[in-house]
C-alpha cells in the first residue's frame, strides 16, 4: 500500500492535471483580475497587488503587461503624480472572469458528478476549509495570527 505522502503527491498530480485539462487560466492572472473586480472603488497600485498576491514586483510586472496587451485591465496615471500607476479591470476584463467561471463551474459540475450527493458536500466542505490561507511555513515559532484572505 502507497504511503500517505505518495498518495497525496500522486492524487495532487492528477487534479492538477485535470484542473488545467478543465481549461484553467494562470491562476495569478485569475487572481489578480478577481482582485481588481472586488475592489473596483478603490485604487490598487501594481506594488500593492504585488504584496496581495505574494509575488516579487519583478514578476507582477510582465504579468500586468500581458493583461493590459489582452485588454483586461487599464493602468491609469495619477493626476497629481504622473509617477503613480492605479491598476483597473476593463468591462472586457469583467466579461472574461464571468466566461472564466462559467467555465470552471462546468468543469467542476463534471467532477462532481462523479461522487454521491454526500460524497460531493464532503468534498466542497474539505475544499474550503483547506483553500483558507495559512500563514507561512517557517522553522521559527507559531504565528499566533493567520494571515488575511487576499479577496
Amino acid at each position: 500500500m502507497d504511503s500517505l505522502d505518495e498518495r497525496l503527491f500522486h492524487a495532487t498530480a492528477r487534479y492538477l492535471h485535470t484542473l488545467t485539462r478543465g481549461g484553467a487560466w494562470p491562476q495569478g492572472q485569475i487572481h489578480a483580475l478577481v482582485y481588481l473586480d472586488r475592489h473596483r472603488e478603490q485604487p490598487v497600485t501594481p506594488t500593492q497587488l504585488s504584496q496581495i498576491l505574494r509575488v516579487r514586483p519583478s514578476t507582477i510586472t510582465p504579468m500586468l503587461q500581458r493583461l493590459e496587451d489582452q485588454g483586461l485591465l487599464c493602468r491609469i496615471h495619477s493626476r497629481e503624480d504622473r509617477r503613480q500607476v492605479f491598476l483597473t479591470i476593463t468591462p472586457e476584463g469583467r466579461d472574461f472572469l464571468e466566461e472564466n467561471r462559467r467555465r470552471l463551474l462546468t468543469f467542476y459540475r463534471s467532477l462532481l458528478a462523479r461522487l454521491g450527493p454526500e460524497e460531493a458536500a464532503l468534498f466542497l466542505d474539505l475544499l474550503e476549509k483547506i483553500s483558507d490561507p495559512l500563514p507561512p511555513i517557517s522553522l521559527g515559532p507559531v504565528p499566533k495570527k493567520g494571515c488575511e484572505p487576499p479577496c
